[in-house]
Parts: structure tokens; sequence; C-alpha cells
């Protein structure tokens, strides 16, 4: 069960797109990746992707939250920020990380998975916590 979210309603900027941004946290379990899911295909839906590229956006939020959990410590919290707006959406995600945490070590096919659904996705490693941010951008198939 999602532990806090803050939501930030969308809004039209200055062109009349919409503009919405979520921060999510929830226990950094893969029980809770679903929340993640909902959360990113909702907030996709509402920026206006279409079905296809929604689906993309929910397997590659399911593969990134689950490759930084393995590394989270126990009883931590995965903390997710997602924007979205006419070029496409970001989302950025982070967990705490004990100094003896296993190495992140996405395997092949996961990053095959996540090079054909998404536009551009990283991980980083920043003291105490492992982050990842991916960005799947609009395409003309999306309006």
């Amino acid at each position: 069960m999602p532990t806090q979210g803050v939501t930030v309603p969308s809004m039209a900027n200055a062109d009349g797109e919409t503009t919405a941004s979520v921060t999510l946290m929830v226990s950094a379990t893969n029980d809770h990746i679903s929340y993640a899911r909902l959360t990113a295909t909702a907030l996709a839906g509402k920026i206006g992707f279409e079905y296809d590229a929604i689906e993309d956006i929910r397997i590659a939020v399911s593969e990134l939250c689950s490759n930084v959990i393995a590394c989270a410590i126990p009883g931590a919290e995965l903390t997710l920020s997602l924007r979205g707006d006419g070029g496409g959406l970001t989302v950025t995600g982070r967990v705490p990380v004990a100094d003896d945490a296993p190495p992140l070590d996405p395997d092949e096919l996961s990053e095959q998975v996540l090079d054909a659904v998404i536009d551009t996705h990283r991980y980083s490693v920043d003291g105490s916590e492992i982050q990842f941010t991916m960005f799947r951008g609009r395409r003309s198939t999306d309006t």
C-alpha cells in the first residue's frame, strides 16, 4: 500500500497542451511496483498517449523499478517523480541503498526490453541512493 503520494493537478501550458506531475512514495518491494505502473499509465493517458505507448511505459516502469528495488535497503521506500507534457513523459525513481548492497546489474534482456519500449533510460548511483531516469517521447502514432 502506498505510504504517501502527492499529486500536482494537470494544467494547460501557454501552448494549450496538458502538463502534469506526480510524486509517489511506496515501499521498495516488488509487491508495490503495481502502484508505480498504475500511476505512470494514468499520467500517460492524461497527457494523451495512445494505448500501445501507455503499455510501453507500463513495461518500462516495471522493469526499472524492479531493477533498483533489488538493491534497496530492506524496509526502504521507492520515490517516483513523474512529469508529462506534450513532448513526452519523464519518470525518475530512487531508493536508498546500503554500503554493502549488491551492485546494480540489469540483465541483457531487461536492457533490450527497455531499449525497445522507451527512448532513453539510465541508472546512477549517488552516495547512498540508486536512481533511474526514463523518457518516452511522443511519436506521430501517439497523437
